[in-house]
């Protein structure tokens, strides 16, 4: 979650709890957002609803850390479900199940491959061992995802045409798929970009 995003978050709470002095100084602005700057917006923003809807009294920051784990665990168990549907009638239509799937979730199980391939296990291995693997595939993606989120537009501009000029032996590293157009780069890369744009920088001084 961003500071703006997080001042919408707070703004929320101090309309939903007018009467209750809710964050009234710039230093609980700074320890409320250091508390839950690691949520993603998206799912403090419904935890905060959920919270008013069956609550009279205004929430602490652990109501809203409680209620976004719930959150997050819901969409995880959804993810799941997605990917077990698409297992089950994975055995001819691999390609048309995972290209059903949506982007972030696709991103996770990686290929139609996959899916393919956990349709042949048994029924006790895909619920334990492969949805253990898709789960920390996923939580890492939706990480990824919220990072990228908290980066300009500009700077993700940018490192997109700086990845088109790195030397060809520096790219083999970056699988091509990784990339395409909308799809997060490898965990790194943006620091690494980073520091190269700062060396270049250095040098043309």
């Amino acid at each position: 979650m961003t500071p703006k995003e997080f001042g919408e978050l707070a703004a929320a709470i101090k309309t939903y709890f007018p009467r209750d002095n809710m964050i009234p100084t710039d230093k609980a602005m700074d320890l409320w957002y250091e508390e839950l700057k690691d949520l993603p917006y998206a799912v403090a923003q419904i935890s905060l609803r959920k919270y008013v809807a069956t609550n009279k009294f205004p929430p602490t920051i652990a109501d809203i850390r409680e209620n976004a784990v719930a959150e997050e665990e819901q969409n995880e168990l959804s993810a799941w479900h997605m990917v077990y549907r698409a297992i089950s009638d994975s055995a001819y239509h691999a390609d048309e199940r995972f290209a059903e799937l949506p982007d972030i979730i696709q991103r996770a199980v990686a290929s139609p491959g996959n899916l393919r391939e956990w349709g042949q296990m048994d029924t006790e291995t895909v619920n334990s061992v492969i949805q253990s693997q898709f789960l920390r595939s996923y939580r890492a993606e939706v990480k990824r995802a919220a990072d990228l989120r908290k980066l300009s537009p500009d700077l993700l501009k940018l490192t997109g045409i700086v990845m088109d000029k790195l030397p060809q032996a520096e790219k083999k590293a970056v699988p091509s798929e990784e990339r395409a157009e909308g799809v997060p780069a490898p965990e790194g890369f943006m620091d690494e970009i980073r520091e190269r744009l700062s060396m270049r920088d250095k040098n043309s001084a």
